[in-house]
Order: C-alpha cells, then structure tokens, then sequence
C-alpha cells in the first residue's frame, strides 16, 4: 500500500460520522492484527492498515471514534499512546 492509499484512507475514515456506522461492521479493537514488534512509525502504519476505519472501532461491544481536538497536541503521537495502552 502506497502512501496516498493510507492519506486517502484516513480522510475518507475521518469523516465518517458516527451515527451513520453499524457497530456491526466495525472491527473490534481486541482482533485487529498488527505486527507488536515494530517500531511506534511502523505500528501506526501496520494498524492504520489493518482496520477497516482507524478512527472507528468497537471495544466491549461499544462503538469508538478517536479524535482530536485542535491545540498543540500531534494527532500521531495520541494514535501512539491510544495504541501502546490497548497493545502493551
């Protein structure tokens, strides 16, 4: 996958609104498979990847959407942390 496919991907997943998702066709975050091995780039990247909508998942059977409000915190270090607690 090139890397306008993964910047395409996140904009289109990014605006999808979360009233108009099944919880259904979410993944759960428990079994999306990504390499734990990896670096923190690589990681996001494997992830970013691996689900269907990086911004949308389900956890304990509930619908999650991860955004970021607008200050000098960098959307790709929250995506770290939010990764390295879920996969430790």
């Amino acid at each position: 996958m090139s890397n306008d496919y993964l910047k395409e991907k996140l904009i289109k997943c990014k605006g999808v609104s979360f009233d108009e998702v099944n919880i259904d066709e979410l993944d759960d975050i428990t079994k999306i498979n990504f390499s734990k091995k990896t670096n923190s780039n690589e990681k996001i990247i494997d992830f970013i990847k691996s689900a269907k909508n990086p911004y949308m998942f389900k956890c304990n059977g509930r619908k999650i959407k991860i955004a970021f409000s607008n200050n000098d915190e960098i959307a790709e270090n929250k995506l770290k942390d939010t990764v390295n607690k879920i996969y430790k």
